[in-house]
């Protein structure tokens, strides 16, 4: 019954908590657990309300939680009056999640991460089969532990548009030519981006250069909010190396297992085996996944 933080409360942190809560409720509830829920609720409650932002849109079990609190008149007082309005909340979340039209939601986001994972395979198919030569970049883009308090999903979207302005605003980046990426939520990571960006490999040839300066330029623009952990070092990419999966750094057209092992990396980003990773809020019509534009021409 515990429910996961980060060591200083942040927006993600506080969201995934609710998340950890409902799902507690939604199980047939011991005495004990009982307890433990409504103790969890009666401490927590102000924290909690502190992210509600009425006009986004949220995950089903933070829907279920808003859900609940409204029903009771809590959600825009505050307040929780006394044991029965107490009891009265949790039953509510726990039928919510016994609606058909939760568990659709459910079955509809798991459906939708898979479509996206199929996208971006067909993208990154279509990349390989125009380019003789792509220099393949995969970075992680994040936030250092001790600023997660300071983020929030309106920052982050507003990061992810600049970083996808890369090519308009750095010379490096001239000859890119592709990129996709995908925005998750984490326990421990909180609010984080996996991209890859896809360049000529007839003018560039060094991937760890290329990956430390998109790293370095997610860190300038985030005004040193950011961290990034690049996939391109020697180390890392001697690893899959080992395992015969490595699809990053230099890949050549005709070489059909660096293809199919770059295809089969970049769909990492929307893994749908990755269940835990999605968003619990999102400011509306804004998307978890994205690609950039395939550029005509063979190369």
């Amino acid at each position: 019954m515990s429910i996961p933080s980060l060591s200083l409360p942040s927006q993600s942190s506080l969201l995934i908590e609710i998340e950890t809560l409902v799902k507690n409720i939604a199980k047939d509830l011991s005495l004990e657990q009982y307890a433990t829920v409504s103790d969890q609720i009666c401490k927590r409650l102000s924290a909690y309300l502190s992210v509600y932002q009425p006009d986004y849109d949220y995950s089903e079990y933070v829907e279920a939680f808003w859900f609940g609190c409204n029903q009771v008149g809590i959600l825009m007082s505050g307040y929780l009056g006394n044991s029965e309005q107490l009891s009265r909340l949790i039953q509510i979340i726990a039928d919510y999640t016994k609606r058909p039209m939760f568990k659709r939601r459910v079955s509809d986001r798991r459906y939708q991460t898979k479509q996206n994972a199929k996208r971006i395979e067909g993208y990154a198919q279509s990349l390989h089969q125009q380019y003789a030569r792509l220099l393949v970049i995969r970075v992680d883009l994040g936030y250092r532990t001790d600023n997660q308090p300071l983020i929030d999903v309106d920052m982050v979207y507003q990061h992810l548009d600049k970083i996808n302005k890369i090519r308009y605003t750095n010379s490096h980046f001239t000859h890119l030519v592709g990129s996709a990426w995908c925005l998750e939520q984490g326990i421990t990571k909180g609010y984080h981006i996996h991209a890859v960006y896809y360049f000529k490999g007839s003018e560039h040839q060094r991937d760890w250069y290329m990956a430390n300066e998109i790293g370095e330029f997610w860190r300038k623009l985030t005004g040193g909010l950011g961290t990034y952990h690049s996939c391109n070092t020697k180390d890392e990419k001697h690893k899959y190396d080992q395992l015969g999966k490595l699809g990053i750094g230099m890949i050549h057209r005709n070489d059909s297992v660096a293809c199919e092992n770059s295809i089969n990396a970049v769909g990492y980003l929307a893994d749908s085996e990755k269940e835990d990773q999605y968003l619990r809020i999102k400011p509306k019509r804004r998307r978890e996944f994205g690609t950039g534009l395939v550029l005509t021409g063979v190369v």
